[in-house]
């Protein structure tokens, strides 16, 4: 429930600092929690709100290195940095939920064949983020993105609304 409030106070606090104070402190409740339950099915669902907090905590930072980039530029190589971490975190986190919930994916309608196709939405969209955070290496994360989305997009069908949402995400 911490990291909950966390969470919807950082989505929605005016000041921007502590709006970064409150997506720290939710991403790093997040982590102890997982950290203290890793092996209990509790911790997969902390995953995927560490997920939803890495994606829009990586947001917010794509919007500082934007404004860093004309007020501080001196900066912009740190926020680099600190996004990146985020977003690698969160892609962690993915990969973990998506070795979690394994072989029931096949489980055609079940929920959880919706939370593997969800997470991994989410690990290409984190990856296309990262990408977009990283002037260095951009080129091969945003190969590394395209490749997840179209694995993704493959197999959940093309035609389905996850795959119609993962054309819109790659493009």
């Amino acid at each position: 429930l911490g990291i909950e409030i966390s969470l919807i106070g950082a989505r929605s606090h005016p000041n921007r600092e502590e709006r970064r104070t409150l997506f720290k402190d939710a991403l790093q409740q997040s982590s102890e929690f997982i950290e203290r339950y890793s092996d209990e099915p509790v911790a997969d669902r902390a995953r995927r709100t560490m997920i939803e907090a890495c994606y829009e905590y990586g947001a917010y930072l794509l919007d500082e290195i934007s404004i860093a980039r004309d007020e501080a530029p001196e900066t912009v190589a740190e926020l680099e940095e600190q996004a990146s971490d985020v977003y690698k975190d969160g892609i962690s986190a993915c990969e973990k939920v998506m070795d979690g919930i394994g072989s029931r994916r096949k489980e055609n309608g079940s929920e959880a064949q919706r939370d593997y196709y969800v997470t991994w939405l989410f690990k290409a969209m984190l990856e296309r983020e990262s990408a977009r955070a990283s002037t260095r290496d951009r080129v091969p994360l945003s190969r590394i993105a395209r490749d997840t989305f179209e694995e993704f997009i493959f197999d959940v069908g093309e035609g389905t609304v996850l795959g119609l949402r993962g054309w819109f995400e790659m493009s």
